[in-house]
């Protein structure tokens, strides 16, 4: 059942991500300098892997979780996440980017694990694998954003930050709550 929920909600993701990058396309300035190299696609590539996880991982929690606040995180990260894919495939030019996007090797192993969980089982194991796929997004961000590419991909990834912030720092919060806070070693 689960499965199938989160089958029709990755297709209506796609449906809008393609519709909003044409349209961002179409309306693109000419003679702007929007030549990528191997790096920006390359960031393009890896962090529509992570909105993916980000939002799959999303859609679990708003019908694996019992707690209150995971599924508000839920609701949180399909939002935030899909648009952000959106953003950044858009900057890129890339109205193919999500299509092309899918969960690989062990991000897809660690997404259907958690489909097999519920409750607090499902809680824990999801704030762990959100916390750890938000920060690899943020590094990509942050290296995005101080990089010589594209300056519309360079302002995405800043606006991007910006609106999955509140997001990480929930997640944070919600994996201490969880997990307990990381040992330092």
């Amino acid at each position: 059942m689960a499965g199938a929920y989160v089958c029709a909600m990755n297709t209506r993701i796609i449906r809008s991500f393609l519709v909003v990058c044409l349209i961002g396309n179409a309306s693109a300035g000419l003679g702007a300098n929007n030549s990528m190299t191997y790096r920006d696609r390359h960031f393009v590539r890896n962090f529509s892997r992570v909105s993916l996880e980000a939002t799959r991982i999303g859609q679990l929690a708003q019908t694996q979780s019992q707690d209150a606040q995971v599924k508000a995180l839920g609701r949180q990260l399909v939002r935030a996440y899909t648009d952000a894919g959106q953003k950044v495939a858009c900057a890129a030019q890339d109205s193919d980017a999500m299509a092309k996007t899918k969960l690989r090797g062990d991000a897809a192993r660690k997404v259907s694990k958690l489909a097999e969980l519920t409750g607090v089982d499902f809680d824990r194991a999801a704030m762990r694998e959100l916390h750890k796929c938000e920060e690899y997004g943020v590094r990509q961000l942050d290296l995005e954003a101080d990089s010589h590419g594209p300056a519309a991909l360079r302002q995405s990834a800043l606006q991007v930050q910006a609106t999955t912030e509140p997001a990480l720092w929930q997640t944070a919060e919600l994996n201490d709550q969880f997990n307990g806070r990381p040992r330092i070693r």
